[in-house]
Formats: structure tokens, C-alpha cells, sequence
């Protein structure tokens, strides 16, 4: 068989009939093997979509539209490793536990998943009595391991994604123990510079309602290419048994 593409135009107006992508899903091309209709081998879906990437349904993707805020593949494949929205209980297979947040290498510190029915029973706990998100004892979070030395710092940073619009912005969830001892600034990097994008002149967000009590902060993004976003905290010599907790990592309008 063939396809055939018909266009016309106008004679009377110059104007012309563009085309681009043009593809065939996977199933269409000869394997040799004796696969079910619609299961291509592996290393088929590989050489049909190259350069691009292979979505779970088969279809194929680009590493530009791979963390772009678009669900490109129609099955999450293509942002599962960036996802928008983190409240970190739901557990979904091929994701990252933190949904693509990370501590770099370079930091001794870390971030842990806990719920505040596991953590209250450890002494001195002075945290959250449940998550953000539902106000569950059983509900997700995640909070800093113990610092080990005066002014440690340590970051926790975003996936990198590829695109976001003009109205793009990020709001989080925070709790500290004691916030006068402890550091906090938002940082949006792309390829071009590192910029504080919290606390500023412009955020109305009070810094003592995270005082061992839940609060949203917020953040302006706009229309970025290639950026991210690291939370940068340092403790004092005092306090380096004070936790930070993070609920509900959310990218929106992106």
C-alpha cells in the first residue's frame, strides 16, 4: 500500500501547503519476528523513532518536547520525569520518588519521604502532625536528614525543564521547626544567569508564618527556556537539628 497527501491552492493567491512530522506508528513496519500486532520489539521502536525518544504507548517524542509542561506522548511518558505537580504520595512506576527533585551530589545533606505518623515517634521531633496536602498523619512529605556541621548548606533542585509561558508560576509548602535559625532563598537558573526569585521585594509572603506551622509560598517564573529552580538553605550553629519540610512542589500555568 501507499499514502497519498493531496493539497491545493489557489492559483489567484500565494499562499502554499506545508507538511512536516510525517510518521507511521511502530506496528506498521516489518519486524521478521513472530510479535503479538501490538507489541514491537524494543530495538524496532528504537531504530523508527531515533533520534527521538519512545513513549509507552509506542509513539515517539523529542527531547525538546520532553519536560515542556505538555503531555506530548498522551500518557505521561514524556513528563514523568519533571512532574508539574509533586505532593509526593502518589507512587507511579517509572517516576522518580521525588518526582525529579534532587539533592546534588556535592551537599552531605539529603532529603527523606516520611509521614508524620512514622516521624512522630522520634525523639525530639518538633514537625509537622500531618502533611499539607490532605492533613493526613499518614500523608507524604519530605524533610531535611540531620546537618552536620555550622553553616552547612545544602540545595534542593527542580528537573530541568525545557519551556514555560508568560504566566508560569510555583508555589510550595513549608514547615519549619525554627525559622529564625534556618536560611531559605529560591533561586530560578537557566543558561543564561542565576536569579533570586525568593523571598524579594516583591513577595508578600510572611517568612515567620512557616514558623512550625504549614504555609504556601509563591514564585513568579514567566516565559523561561531551559531552567530551574534550587532551594538553598543553611542552618546556624544552634539549631542543626532544626528539619525543614517541603509539601506540594507545584508548577502551574506553565
Amino acid at each position: 500500500f501507499d499514502i497519498i497527501l493531496e493539497g491545493q491552492v489557489n492559483t489567484d493567491h500565494k499562499c502554499s501547503v506545508n507538511i512536516d512530522d510525517i510518521s507511521m506508528t511502530p506496528e506498521c513496519y516489518p519486524t521478521g519476528k513472530s510479535n503479538s500486532p501490538n507489541e514491537a520489539p524494543e530495538d524496532d521502536l528504537k531504530n523508527v523513532c531515533r533520534p527521538n525518544l519512545i513513549c509507552r504507548n509506542k509513539l515517539c517524542y523529542s527531547k525538546e518536547e520532553q519536560c515542556n509542561f505538555i503531555d506530548d506522548c498522551n500518557d505521561g511518558t514524556d513528563e514523568e520525569k519533571c512532574q508539574a505537580t509533586c505532593d509526593f504520595d502518589e507512587i507511579i512506576d517509572h517516576v522518580p520518588p521525588m518526582c525529579g527533585w534532587y539533592v546534588p551530589k556535592a551537599f552531605k545533606g539529603s532529603f527523606e519521604i516520611t509521614t508524620a505518623a512514622s516521624s512522630a515517634s522520634t525523639p525530639g521531633y518538633h514537625g509537622p502532625s500531618a502533611d499539607h496536602t490532605s492533613g493526613s498523619k499518614t500523608g507524604h512529605f519530605i524533610k531535611t536528614t540531620k546537618f552536620q556541621s555550622e553553616n552547612q548548606k545544602l540545595e534542593l533542585h527542580s528537573p530541568l525543564f525545557r519551556h514555560s509561558n508568560n504566566n508560569c508560576r510555583f508555589s510550595f509548602a513549608a514547615f519549619f521547626e525554627n525559622f529564625e535559625q534556618t536560611s531559605m532563598k529560591i533561586y530560578l537558573k537557566n543558561s543564561e544567569k542565576l536569579s533570586q526569585v525568593w523571598p524579594n521585594k516583591t513577595s508578600r509572603d510572611d517568612k515567620h508564618a512557616f514558623h512550625q506551622n504549614w504555609a504556601v509560598g509563591n514564585v513568579f517564573i514567566g516565559k523561561q527556556d531551559n531552567f530551574s529552580l534550587l532551594f538553598e538553605m543553611i542552618h546556624s550553629k544552634e539549631y542543626l537539628d532544626n528539619n525543614i519540610f517541603f509539601d506540594d512542589l507545584n508548577f502551574y500555568n506553565c
